[in-house]
Order: structure tokens, then C-alpha cells, then sequence
């Protein structure tokens, strides 16, 4: 077995005269760049067409394991070919070219000793449920609060749903839009809401 820096001699015989040359081969083994493949890149798809826009760069240094390193290079390419010899990196935002699920193909290079390696990056475009606006919700009022009624809110779910798994689905209530937005400050008294404005 050799190692790093271990020469090996090469001998050239003519194999009519039996004359020969040696001379000497130096074998090297450089130093290859982390490449760790990253856990994919998911959007969200609001329109469901199957198509979203990435920044690839977020997976970077995922696949250089921590940071990258200097002399290092990561670049995105949409070939395998084009990996491998360096060609066409994808640069800035990345709408997948490929409906719901692309694979790019990642080239990380080492300037310092030319050593490349490859890993690959999943582009996965998720859809979005697309809820069903139900109907009003009446309840008589007899609480004698004028205007107020103990609303089940739940008793609505299966309306909103309409053909969306609610196995794999799930359903919260909010009192604003910018908390429904971002999934904050949800209603916890779905069966029993008391409702907050008069109508």
C-alpha cells in the first residue's frame, strides 16, 4: 500500500533489444473539500402550479459543514455534466425548471489543490390546501348578552376542508389576519367561542 508522497519507479524496456530507461513517478494525495449533501430546500406554492423560487445559496454551508473554508468553491448546476466541468452555474434566485420535486447538482472545488467533490441538493415545491370559505355561521341569541353567542367553531371544519385530507391537515381559528398569517395567537376555545364583536 503507498502513501502521500511515495515515489514509484517506472522502467521502459524495448522489448526487441532489451534496452531500457527507469525514471520516477511522484504520488500525491491531496486534501478533497467537504461536500455534505443538505437536506432539501422547501417552498411553499401558493398558486399550486407547481413551480417556486429558491436561494440556493441557503444550503451552502450545509454541504461545506459548517462554513466555507477558504479556497473553497460551491457552485449549482442543473447537469451532472455541468458539475463536473464547472459549467453554467446557476447564480442568484432559482425557479425550478422542473414541476414539484428538481434535483441540482452541486460542485464543491478546491482551489489550492484542484480537487473536486459532488453531492446533489432536492428542490421540493409543496402545495398549498386550498380551504373552502364556509358558510355564515348563525346561532340564535339567547343568552340575553345582545350580540354575543358560544360559537363551536369546529362544527365548521369538515365545510372548510371540503376534499382535503383532515388526517394530514389541520385547522386553527384567529382573531386577525396577520395572526392567521403567521400561525400565532390561534382561538384555544374552539368549541366554546364567545365572539367578540356585535353585529
Amino acid at each position: 500500500l503507498g502513501s502521500d508522497n511515495e515515489t514509484v519507479y517506472v522502467r521502459v524496456e524495448d522489448s526487441a533489444t532489451g534496452c531500457y530507461s527507469v525514471t520516477t513517478q511522484l504520488l500525491r494525495v491531496t486534501q478533497g473539500p467537504v461536500a455534505i449533501t443538505p437536506t432539501p430546500l422547501e417552498r411553499c406554492d401558493p398558486n399550486n402550479d407547481g413551480f417556486e423560487v429558491f436561494d440556493l445559496t441557503l444550503a451552502t454551508n450545509q454541504i461545506a459543514g459548517g462554513s466555507v473554508p477558504p479556497g473553497v468553491t460551491v457552485t449549482y448546476h442543473e447537469t451532472p455534466t455541468d458539475a463536473l466541468l464547472g459549467s453554467n452555474p446557476i447564480l442568484g434566485p432559482y425557479p425550478n425548471i422542473e414541476p414539484n420535486q428538481q434535483t441540482i447538482y452541486v460542485k464543491v472545488f478546491y482551489t489550492t489543490t484542484g480537487c473536486s467533490n459532488y453531492v446533489q441538493l432536492e428542490l421540493i415545491v409543496n402545495p398549498t390546501p386550498e380551504a373552502t370559505e364556509p358558510t355564515d355561521y348563525h346561532l340564535c341569541d339567547y343568552t340575553g348578552a345582545v350580540g354575543y353567542e358560544s360559537f363551536d367553531l369546529t362544527s365548521k371544519i369538515t365545510e372548510i376542508l371540503g376534499s382535503i385530507n383532515a388526517a394530514t391537515h389541520t385547522v386553527t381559528f384567529y382573531t386577525d389576519l396577520p395572526q392567521a398569517q403567521l400561525g400565532t395567537g390561534n382561538i384555544t376555545n374552539v368549541t366554546a367561542y364567545i365572539n367578540g364583536t356585535i353585529d
